[in-house]
C-alpha cells in the first residue's frame, strides 16, 4: 500500500523532532567535495574555432556536479556512484533566441512517448499542469573526435576535446515523474528536451595541451530580466571533463560518441528549485508516489517568483565563452 502524506504537515517542528533521527540513519553520503586538478583558462595555450549547430550529433547531460548545487537541491553524493547521466533529444537544440514555455499538450505528450498511458493518467489527477520552468547555465563539454570504446581500458586514453557556453531548460514538475521509476534518468532527460531546451554557443576553445586532470576554469553566470540568478566557477565542480565523458560511455554503451557530440557537464546554486534535504529523504522512506509529489511540489512553488515565465528575459554567461540571450514565449503563440 502506498502512503499518501501531505506535505505541509512536514513544516511542523514537531514532526522534524520525531524523523530527525531516521534522517540520521539513513544519511551517511559524503560530503561533496570538488575536483581537485589543473586549472587551465580560455587565454592559456589553445586556440578558437567555430561549433556549427549542424555539427552537433547528440547531446547528454551530467546531473549534480556542482558542490553547492547539490547541496541547494537537497541531493546526496557518493563519491564512488556515477552521477545521473542523461540523454537529451536532438530535436531540442535551441537555434533562436526564443525559448518556448511549454503547455498542458505538450507536456501530456512528452509524457506519454515516455510511457505508454501515463498522459491519461496525468489528465485525470491534473487538470492544470505548471511546467515549473528552471534555468541551468552549463559548460558544454564537445567531442572533437569519435570516442574509441576499444580504448577505454586505457587510462591514458582520453579524445581530443573543445569547450563552450551551454545551458539547460528544465521542467521540474516533469522531472518528479522519474521518482521512484527504475528508469529515473530518462524522466530527466526528457524534462530538458522540450523544444528549445537545449542550447549550445558557437564560440569553441580548443586547448592545446589538455591533461586528464585538467579543468577549465571559467565563470558562469545567469541573468533573469537583469537580475542576476546563477554565479558559479567551474573549479566547483565534483568531476573533471575526462571523468564525465567516460561517465557518458559507461552509462551509454551502445551509442557511438561521435565527433560532434556535447556533454552539458552540470550547474552551479541558484536554479529556481530547492528543497531541503530532509523532505526528500523522508519522501524515499515513506514511499510517496510520484503523483503526490508532483502534486506537492507544484502547489509548494506556486508562488515562487523564480521560474520563468512568457515574457522573462534569460541570459546565460561564461566569460571569454561568450553569452546567449533568450526571450520566453508561450509555445501556441510561437506555432501559431
Amino acid at each position: 500500500m502506498t502512503t499518501h502524506v501531505n506535505f505541509n504537515f512536514l513544516n511542523s517542528r514537531r514532526c522534524l523532532i520525531v524523523l530527525l533521527p531516521v534522517f540520521l540513519l539513513f544519511s551517511g553520503c559524503s560530503d561533496p567535495e570538488p575536483f581537485m586538478g589543473k586549472q587551465f583558462r580560455a587565454d592559456d595555450n589553445g586556440t578558437w574555432a567555430l561549433l556549427e549547430s549542424e555539427s552537433i550529433s547528440a547531446i547528454y547531460g551530467v546531473g549534480l556536479s556542482y558542490v553547492k548545487h547539490i547541496e541547494e537541491t537537497g541531493s546526496t553524493w557518493d563519491p564512488d556512484a556515477i552521477p545521473p547521466i542523461f540523454k537529451k533529444s536532438i530535436s531540442s537544440l535551441n537555434t533562436s533566441e526564443i525559448l518556448p514555455y511549454p503547455d498542458r499538450t505538450q507536456f501530456l505528450q512528452a509524457a506519454e512517448n515516455l510511457e505508454t498511458g501515463l498522459s491519461n493518467l496525468l489528465k485525470i489527477k491534473f487538470p492544470q499542469i505548471n511546467p515549473l520552468l528552471d534555468y541551468e547555465v552549463e559548460l558544454g563539454i564537445v567531442l572533437l573526435e569519435p570516442y574509441e570504446r576499444k580504448r577505454s581500458q586505457d587510462i591514458t586514453y582520453m579524445p581530443r576535446l573543445g569547450f563552450v557556453l551551454a545551458g539547460d531548460f528544465t521542467s521540474r514538475s516533469f522531472m518528479v515523474l522519474g521518482e521512484g521509476q527504475a528508469d529515473m534518468f530518462s524522466y530527466w532527460g526528457a524534462a530538458k528536451s522540450f523544444n528549445g531546451f537545449s542550447v549550445v554557443g558557437s564560440k569553441m576553445w580548443i586547448p592545446g595541451d589538455f591533461q586528464q586532470n585538467g579543468s577549465l576554469h571559467v565563470q558562469l553566470e545567469t541573468y533573469v530580466n537583469g537580475k542576476l540568478r546563477q554565479s558559479g566557477n567551474t573549479s566547483d565542480q565534483v568531476y573533471s571533463p575526462y571523468q564525465m565523458v567516460r561517465f557518458v560511455a559507461e552509462a551509454f554503451p551502445d551509442d557511438p560518441l561521435a565527433a560532434g557530440t556535447v556533454i552539458m557537464s552540470g550547474t552551479p546554486p541558484g536554479v529556481a528549485f530547492q528543497a531541503p534535504g530532509w523532505k526528500r529523504t523522508l519522501a524515499k522512506i515513506l514511499g510517496i508516489n510520484r503523483m503526490t509529489l508532483m502534486k506537492s511540489v507544484m502547489e509548494s512553488n506556486k508562488d515562487n517568483e523564480d521560474f520563468l515565465k512568457p515574457g522573462d528575459i534569460v541570459i546565460y554567461s561564461a566569460g571569454p565563452l561568450g553569452q546567449l540571450s533568450f526571450t520566453v514565449q508561450n509555445a501556441s503563440l510561437i506555432l501559431r
